[in-house]
């Protein structure tokens, strides 16, 4: 399994607990084990598995919940000095 490398992140950290309620109401999705490009996923613990991606893309952007977007076009920037970003 190879993790999306996200286009950008959208700090989620102040909706997550309210994310987390929205899928729960759908857990009859998430029943049983899911295989994605053959890798297994124990879906038994749905809420810790969320709570674990979020908090991967999130330490990417230095929140405690991300949540990642891949674009396939190029993204305009209006301002390059007002992107937050540690790297410019």
């Amino acid at each position: 399994y190879k993790p999306v490398w996200p286009t950008f992140v959208v700090d989620i950290t102040r909706e997550y607990e309210q994310r987390a309620r929205a899928v729960a109401c759908y857990r009859s999705q998430f029943r049983g084990p899911r295989v994605q490009k053959g890798v297994h996923f124990p879906l038994t613990n749905l809420k810790e598995l969320m709570a674990t991606l979020c908090g991967f893309y999130g330490a990417l952007i230095g929140v405690r919940y991300g949540e990642p977007f891949l674009t396939r076009e190029t993204l305009q920037v209006e301002d390059v000095v007002e992107l937050p970003v540690r790297s410019l």
